[in-house]
């Protein structure tokens, strides 16, 4: 133990990893402090509680680097991100978690040597650190505290892939122009402001006629009552070339999780259709304006005047800058608080849905609201910043 976080705090004042001097000291404190006999993490490992997760048989540098899994990875915890750790409340039953002993009230402090939680009042989320330290074979390492003792362990577990599948073959009867790139991506037509997470797949194509592809979803950001699509299209030379005029409706409704789709030309009235959402790579204002039109309606349900008009188009010159940029300025409007019932509480659980993807938690919309109050009540600068967080 010692010699592990000599190394990591070494590494981490030279290269800027996220642990903080106060975490440090509770850290050690912890180590130091005087533990019952009955411990649940005995030095003996065939008695400790995470089973070979402490063995001796890790190899850290079998993983260091990343991960080239395209899925996602879960722990199967639940609980609430504070300045020392993620705080475990509930464990999912054989899961990774319930697998490694670990049980509500205990504390994971660390990925890796990396602070997992809320440090200089940003918030570093626990399954993003997990995705992002993971190897290939979803193995992991937590330094978790003990919450019936305090003691500190560092534990090896092996994840679980949560993600589902959606496959397919995109069809074109034209050949693909050199170094296009494919974007195929699943879209909710219930709710179009609730992303699903990893939900888009972006790869470069031969000179092929018949394309597959493969997304791995989170179908925790799947919701049965919901409809969903699954639409492409091509780029090449910064502007699309082709697209699919019919999306596959998929995944709920008992529609399929593999389709087929026809690729066409993009032509200047087909870069925006009413069933197939918004493309990149629009021909002239025209298209550009109908976007404006659509992320009004979306976001304030009504048409933008000439004025408001004129203004978003100094916002960006194509969909994809305009689609990043023309939300977050709604949404920081006071015709949106307006909408919000002029309910900082309600606006922010909004904002947070529209952002991220999902429902915030308590501790989430607490966070934030601290947040907001920091930054003086401005809207603009907190949905920056909250944007910038679930990139």
């Amino acid at each position: 133990m010692t010699g592990y976080w000599s190394d990591k705090v070494d590494e981490g004042l030279l290269s800027g990893r996220r642990i903080s001097y106060c975490l440090l000291c509770w850290i050690l404190f912890c180590h130091a402090s005087k533990v019952s006999a009955q411990e649940r993490w005995p030095v003996d490992s065939s008695r400790d509680r995470f089973g070979s997760g402490i063995d001796g048989t890790w190899q850290g540098d079998s993983w260091l680097g990343g991960t080239t899994h395209s899925g996602e990875w879960t722990l199967g915890v639940r609980g609430d991100s504070t300045d020392t750790g993620f705080l475990v409340s509930q464990v999912t039953s054989g899961g990774p978690a319930d697998r490694a002993r670990i049980q509500p009230g205990d504390r994971i402090v660390t990925i890796d040597g990396y602070q997992v939680g809320i440090l200089n009042e940003r918030l570093h989320d626990l399954t993003t650190e997990i995705n992002r330290r993971a190897d290939s074979t979803g193995a992991v390492r937590l330094l978790i505290q003990d919450g019936q003792n305090g003691r500190l362990a560092t534990v090896r577990v092996q994840l679980d892939d949560q993600s589902q599948r959606l496959t397919g073959r995109l069809v074109g009867n034209q050949p693909l122009p050199p170094n296009a790139s494919v974007t195929v991506q699943i879209e909710n037509l219930t709710r179009p402001q609730w992303g699903v997470r990893n939900g888009t797949q972006v790869f470069l194509a031969t000179n092929q006629r018949e394309i597959p592809f493969q997304i791995a979803y989170d179908p925790q950001y799947i919701f049965s009552q919901d409809i969903y699509q699954v639409r492409a299209f091509v780029s090449a030379g910064g502007r699309n070339v082709f697209y699919t005029p019919r999306p596959a409706r998929v995944l709920t409704q008992g529609n399929p999780n593999q389709v087929s789709m026809a690729l066409e030309p993009v032509t200047a009235l087909a870069a925006y259709t009413e069933t197939s959402g918004t493309v990149t790579g629009y021909s002239n204002y025209n298209d550009l304006d109908d976007e404006v039109k659509r992320i009004y309606q979306r976001y304030l349900g009504r048409l933008p005047s000439a004025t408001e008009m004129a203004a978003a188009r100094i916002l960006g010159n194509d969909a994809r800058t305009l689609q990043e940029r023309l939300p977050l300025k709604l949404m920081a409007s006071q015709d949106y608080f307006d909408l919000a019932r002029n309910d900082n509480n309600f606006w922010l659980s909004n904002v947070f849905g529209v952002i991220v993807g999902r429902e915030a938690s308590a501790a989430e919309i607490e966070q934030w609201r601290v947040r907001f109050a920091q930054l003086n009540g401005s809207r603009t600068e907190l949905l920056r910043q909250l944007y910038q967080q679930a990139r």
